[in-house]
């Protein structure tokens, strides 16, 4: 929509793209979905119950009965937003007919798939519902885009433009020039009621049966194609990649926030999350603490030296040593492989600060200690995540080993 037919072609030129589809109501497409929208409201009810099948449908007949819902007039969309016990971090799943074996199903599966894991023997809490009630329509409203406009006639002129340096005679365009499967070649402007495109050189454009516009890229070796087999460095694909890498660190960051449970790391963010190579040396790592970042490559290529057999199963790995790239004992770090084909391609990692892993003071870090272990427990490359699940048990096990 708006501008992004007067520059795509070389858009799409760039980053290989050789077809691009156009509505020809790409320029009102925000207005046109406005009208289209259901008439209602969206009311929320905190529940903070088990998830059970009675709990639901005590809090559905306690909905109608406060909004004064009239089956005949009104339509009701529920959605309830799930979480595990003494986590506050929740899921929607939309109600419908589901029975509490397909809602937990669903849960767990949209657990696993935003967050990596999924607890194991922890309760499942309904932390609230949300109801969406709107007016029934008698009839949907649809554009079709088939639909010709019989006023509109077919144009067709030449104007000059300035492009690249020097001033061209292209033509200009409406929908009509593309009836009777006719093709418009670029350089042209194709110019309709609710949408304008700048065709570029080597570029064709015609009309498809659902009524959209499809633009075409001809078969003409170009010197910008980025996806080929030059192996020279580019500008492009350096930046596509930069912020690609960063985006991966700078999500590890979104994720770690929302599923923690500390507020150290949900408010406070003493943490950080970073991407290493398989040699262990940072690609990519976000805006966090400067001071975990410096000292984590050193982890990684410690923990890769000494249990790299467990890195090749796709085990993630605990660590806070600081005789070997840790910090100081509070801060724990979390390495997992990224597996290509059985082969580490990537570590990635992340840090964060712990009110307290032992030791002879609280917050582990007695400024009287005379060794490592009065200070807390030392996580030496402890095997914490397989297959999708926290190592829960043996980690309370770890934890109530030593002697403080």
């Amino acid at each position: 929509g708006s501008a992004s037919g007067q520059y795509c072609c070389k858009v799409a030129e760039k980053i290989g793209i050789k077809k691009i589809i156009f509505s020809p109501y790409s320029g009102v497409l925000s207005a046109y979905g406005i009208g289209l929208s259901k008439f209602g409201s969206v009311h929320q009810f905190s529940i903070e119950e088990i998830l059970k099948e009675n709990v639901i449908t005590k809090y559905k007949k306690r909905i109608k009965v406060e909004l004064t819902l009239e089956e005949k007039i009104y339509e009701e969309v529920y959605t309830i937003r799930i979480k595990y016990f003494g986590c506050n971090t929740v899921i929607s799943i939309k109600l419908k007919n589901k029975s509490i074996k397909n809602i937990r199903e669903e849960f767990f599966k949209k657990h696993k798939k935003l967050y990596g894991f999924n607890y194991q023997n922890r309760k499942v809490f309904i932390d609230s519902i949300e109801v969406e009630v709107f007016l029934k329509r008698k009839k949907s409203f649809y554009i079709s885009n088939r639909k010709q406009i019989k006023k509109e006639k077919k144009f067709s002129e030449n104007f000059k433009v300035y492009i690249e340096g020097k001033w061209k005679k292209i033509g200009k365009f409406n929908s009509y020039s593309l009836l009777k499967n006719k093709i418009i070649t670029g350089p042209a402007v194709f110019c309709d009621f609710n949408t304008t495109i700048f065709l570029e050189e080597n570029w064709m454009m015609e009309k498809m049966p659902s009524g959209d516009f499809i633009l075409s890229k001809k078969s003409i070796k170009s010197k910008n194609i980025l996806f080929s087999s030059n192996k020279k460095p580019s500008p492009e694909m350096l930046e596509i990649f930069n912020n690609l890498f960063f985006s991966v660190a700078e999500q590890m960051g979104v994720v770690l926030k929302n599923t923690a449970q500390s507020i150290n790391i949900k408010e406070r963010m003493d943490f950080s999350c970073a991407l290493f190579n398989k040699n262990g040396e940072l690609v990519a790592n976000a805006p966090h603490i400067p001071i975990h970042l410096g000292a984590m490559s050193d982890t990684i290529k410690f923990l890769i030296k000494k249990h790299f057999d467990i890195f090749k199963k796709g085990i993630s790995i605990l660590h806070n040593n600081p005789f070997s790239g840790g910090t100081h004992l509070p801060d724990l770090t979390v390495v997992t492989p990224f597996l290509d084909n059985n082969k580490v391609a990537y570590y990635l990692a992340n840090r964060a600060h712990h009110s307290d892993i032992g030791g002879i003071t609280p917050g582990s870090m007695p400024a009287f200690s005379k060794s490592i272990n009065e200070e807390g427990i030392v996580f030496d490359g402890f095997p914490i995540l397989e297959k999708g699940k926290i190592k829960e048990q043996e980690l309370l096990k770890k934890l109530t080993e030593k002697k403080y």
